[in-house]
């Protein structure tokens, strides 16, 4: 069984084979656009390849709408042009089927197209994601203590969180086909908080203090890099220039990654997040 789920500001639908919203066909699922980076010299013949990009992927589904009376007709198309207004900015499409389930984020880029039949329409939406890769429908959370013995966790998890190990070092396994940007939050009494990236040597290292009661959070994707402290009573701050200037907003690379976290004192704690990345589904 197939499925498309799309949600954004609040709302979702799924399209499927047994609901009201049946698929009919789609397609970029596999593929993004390719860019090619070339040089040409004086008097070159050809070009020189430089390395390739991936562009922004286009997803097409054809998908029909099924009601079983006028009003339940008007209704869910009305609630199908709200969800798949581009007005409402970029949302998460999630694909599943029986063996894997991947989200991409993306906004609609052509107006929903609906050709009325009596009581059924044929739909067809095109979404744009502009980053083009498909991402693991949860995170996977890893906790890393500065001295493990008798610590406790008081934080809740949702289902969109796939708690992993705990200790002052982890392996962590990126089994997708790119590099995995992490999300890292640091937590109560931790005097220059340090997560090192074994197999490369790279490090984020932060000369501040962060108090109890306070946390910090580290982001290291592609145009979202930050340092971001908040404060005990709720207000937030950059800290970005407290970074070491030694420092790596580093992804986790392909396979097998050894990660460590210390501090020069307190009892600190770090949350450290991430997502598997992949080209196609």
């Amino acid at each position: 069984m197939e499925s498309f789920t799309y949600s954004v500001a609040g709302k979702s639908a799924t399209l499927d084979y047994s609901g009201d919203l049946i698929i009919e066909n789609y397609s970029g699922l596999t593929g993004a656009d390719i860019e090619p980076i070339t040089y040409k010299g004086y008097g070159q013949h050809g070009y020189t390849m430089g390395g390739l990009t991936l562009g922004q992927r286009t997803i097409s589904i054809d998908f029909y709408l099924t009601a079983a009376n006028a009003d339940s007709y008007y209704r869910r198309r009305q609630e199908i042009c709200s969800l798949f207004n581009p007005l409402n900015g970029a949302g998460v499409l999630t694909y599943e089927n029986n063996h894997t389930a991947k989200s991409i984020t993306c906004i609609p880029t052509q107006p929903l197209s609906i050709d009325r039949m009596g009581l059924m329409a044929k739909c067809s939406m095109e979404l744009t994601a502009y980053n083009p890769f498909f991402y693991d429908v949860a995170e996977t959370a890893v906790a890393l203590a500065g001295f493990v013995g008798g610590l406790t966790f008081p934080m809740k998890f949702d289902d969109t969180i796939q708690f992993a190990v705990k200790g002052n070092r982890a392996t962590i396994d990126i089994v997708g086909d790119v590099a995995s940007p992490i999300r890292a939050v640091f937590h109560d009494n931790a005097v220059k908080p340090k997560l090192l990236l074994k197999n490369t040597g790279e490090f984020i290292e932060i000369d501040t203090t962060i108090q109890a009661g306070e946390k910090m959070e580290i982001t290291t994707a592609y145009g979202q890099k930050n340092v971001i402290i908040t404060h005990a009573n709720g207000t937030s701050e950059s800290a970005y220039h407290l970074i070491n200037l030694n420092s790596t907003f580093f992804s986790l690379p392909v396979g097998r990654n050894n990660i460590s976290f210390s501090a020069t004192s307190g009892e600190p704690l770090v949350e450290l997040y991430y997502r598997n990345y992949y080209v196609g589904v």
